[in-house]
């Protein structure tokens, strides 16, 4: 974690992004792609859509052959009839390369002047089911599966530009894809694009009003672009739902609280704060978000017992040892205090506002050598 700008940063994890920008609002230390937290499949296909795509997958099979044949006759490859017999030959060598459309490469299909994408759109394949995990590998060699795939694959490689690019074009090829808008509205997000982010996840909703995971991202998003109360709304309507995987739970309720604290709403802060922990006792983030929410509301000791938890969890997290420090000099306890901005000091030698508030615990402790020394050090480094 980075170092905060001042002594009474504000504690904030979750943001977008499955897959997150450090800064000093404390993302999770694990689970950093909001999109891969869910492993919930949806149902919304049937046999009869099924039997159409058959159905369709037929005709293109047909109208490739045709567009084959007549691009080879125009290129040249295929030539007068020959007394040999060349022609039927020639024809018979041609029938045998070729596949059905779902088995072209995209270099095949450059090689015979067809669009892999045209070919596509008169071919399409069965949508499958969106699984909150992108991770998953949907199976097709062309199309909107494929497309998607590339997607999650260049995400997970950093190649965020490109993942867009590909999610983009699974959508033209499947208007209905609510996964790649999901996916892309995530990658917009970890640009930090939040706008679009947002407009994505509007249209994952839209097509799919239950997809869960496209509320939970779109509420990151508006959490981290300020609109804290619509985030609030979206992680309501997350909090309605089952988990099977109680981490997905933990995050939702520690996002709502993350907005309520924003909001200054700190007492219901607590009580989600509170809720994620009783989930999951070892969650040092929510026991840091709760006790910064302790702190503004004047409850020092818990606060302190909070960033010890916290310290116990993530042993060099700087935000835990400087929050903790403020609370034990709100207290008086001015010796307990340097020793945690010190141990903050170790952690980030930068960090102007440890300085400055270690002079003031020696300053209050007659110590004026050492608090002149900080105060000097502070205004260096400020």
């Amino acid at each position: 974690m980075t170092s905060s700008s001042n002594d009474n940063s504000k504690h904030h994890s979750d943001c977008a992004c499955a897959l997150c920008q450090p800064d000093a609002k404390h993302n999770q230390p694990e689970y950093n792609n909001p999109y891969k937290l869910l492993n919930l499949p949806k149902t919304k296909q049937n046999s009869s859509r099924l039997i159409q795509y058959i159905r369709n997958g037929i005709l293109g099979l047909v109208l490739v052959g045709g567009v084959i044949g007549a691009v080879l006759y125009f290129r040249g490859d295929i030539g007068d009839i020959d007394n040999d017999g060349t022609f039927v030959n020639r024809i018979e060598q041609i029938i045998k390369k070729l596949k059905p459309v779902s088995e072209l490469t995209e270099a095949e299909f450059e090689e015979i002047g067809v669009s892999a994408e045209a070919v596509d759109s008169s071919t399409p394949g069965p949508t499958p089911e969106v699984s909150w995990d992108t991770t998953r590998q949907e199976t097709a060699p062309i199309g909107a599966p494929a497309f998607y795939n590339q997607g999650v694959e260049a995400f997970k490689a950093g190649e965020i530009e490109r993942a867009i690019e590909r999610y983009t074009l699974a959508i033209k090829a499947d208007i209905d894809h609510d996964g790649a808008y999901n996916n892309r509205g995530v990658s917009y997000a970890e640009l930090g694009d939040h706008d679009r982010a947002i407009a994505d996840y509007n249209e994952a909703i839209r097509i799919d009003p239950n997809y869960v995971m496209a509320y939970y991202n779109r509420a990151l998003a508006y959490s981290d672009s300020g609109q804290y109360e619509l985030s609030i709304q979206d992680l309501d309507i997350v909090l309605g739902y089952d988990f099977k995987d109680n981490r997905q739970k933990t995050f939702s309720y520690r996002a709502r609280a993350n907005a309520y604290s924003e909001l200054a709403q700190y007492q219901v802060a607590v009580n989600d704060y509170t809720e994620s922990i009783l989930i999951d006792t070892e969650d040092g983030e929510s026991y840091l978000g709760r006790a910064y929410a302790y702190t503004q509301l004047s409850e020092y000791e818990l606060a302190i017992q909070d960033y010890d938890m916290a310290l116990k969890l993530e042993p060099e997290e700087f935000d835990a040892y400087s929050q903790r420090a403020y609370a034990y000099n709100q207290l008086g306890q001015y010796a307990e205090a340097i020793q945690n901005y010190t141990e903050a000091i170790l952690l980030d030698p930068q960090d102007d506002i440890a300085y400055h508030n270690r002079g003031v615990a020696y300053q209050r402790l007659g110590m004026t050598g050492e608090a002149d020394s900080d105060f000097e050090k502070a205004k260096e480094l400020g």
